[in-house]
């Protein structure tokens, strides 16, 4: 089964989509959030890009049109997208993104069409299609519509991931770095080793001989932030003040780029939470994450 017919409303899979597609979703999700007063989250993910050469994109016309002709051959490639449309208005959409074996969702529906089962439908649609998958859902704690959602199709709380974010005032942030020359393993010295590769920084925490490696890090930069991705101290070194050392010339070298860095933190991991709240980071989001298994 390609589509869904509820009351007029026709809902497709996209395997595949271009920036018309998107532009209008974003639109849909704009005037959803403004009717809610809330900033519902929001994301798309080309889930298919390796099997891209299967599907052309003129079968999306250059008015936006959707064509339900487009089919994959591949066993492997799901869709992308599931969307909600009457004869010449795009009215809802499921978007998903791809964690490996698990999948994240979001969904929105324009306000003068709700209640008419679309978003059951969508969600039927999506369900079958991922049945075997784990399917998340990231809510914020006063999000009530959502909060129905989930307690109507029985998802189960997972963990909750919090946005942290350090704003520099071009003064203090030096009284954040711990100097290298102090630290040592053993009675080696330590060296941090930074590589920019585009918009990507991976940190390396060593010896100055390069014999053992403690840990590592990465960032991006964008246009208007810094973003601190990924912190590993390995199995050995942790609680040993590595990670602090780390995230602390981090902090100190982003600062010289960008004036505010983001990270995200598990609300579990209590220990790097405590870390980034004494270093200066703030809250500026909450989500909590539901899991339910199709």
């Amino acid at each position: 089964m390609s589509k869904i017919v509820v009351e007029n409303i026709v809902i497709q899979r996209l395997f595949t989509f271009d920036n018309t597609i998107v532009d209008t979703c974003k639109k849909i999700a704009e005037l959803c959030n403004s009717n809610d007063y809330f900033s519902h989250s929001f994301f798309f993910d080309d889930f298919c890009l390796s099997s891209a050469d299967e599907f052309s994109y003129d079968k999306l016309s250059s008015d936006g049109a959707y064509s339900d002709s487009v089919t994959s051959d591949s066993s492997d490639c799901l869709p992308s997208m599931y969307i909600a449309k009457t004869d010449d208005l795009t009215v809802g959409f499921l978007s998903t993104y791809s964690l490996g074996d698990s999948i994240e969702i979001c969904a929105f529906v324009l306000p003068e069409f709700e209640g008419m089962g679309i978003f059951k439908s969508m969600y039927k649609l999506f369900a079958d299609d991922y049945e075997g998958y784990d399917i998340y859902v990231s809510c914020s704690p006063s999000d009530a519509k959502l909060i129905s959602f989930i307690k109507h199709f029985d998802y189960q709380y997972h963990n909750t991931e919090i946005m942290m974010k350090y704003e520099s005032d071009g003064l203090n942030d030096s009284s954040v770095f711990e100097p290298l020359a102090e630290s040592f393993f053993d009675s080696d010295p330590l060296i941090i080793n930074k590589n920019l590769s585009e918009n990507e920084i991976s940190y390396t925490l060593s010896t100055t001989d390069g014999s053992r490696i403690l840990g590592e890090g990465t960032a991006f930069l964008d246009s208007q932030a810094a973003s601190i991705h990924d912190i590993l101290i390995y199995e050995e070194y942790r609680n040993q003040k590595y990670g602090s050392l780390l995230v602390r010339y981090m902090i100190n070298d982003l600062c010289s780029m960008k004036n505010s860095i983001l990270l995200h933190v598990s609300k579990e991991n209590a220990a790097a939470f405590s870390l980034y709240n004494k270093l200066g980071f703030k809250i500026v989001e909450q989500l909590d994450y539901y899991l339910s298994m199709l």
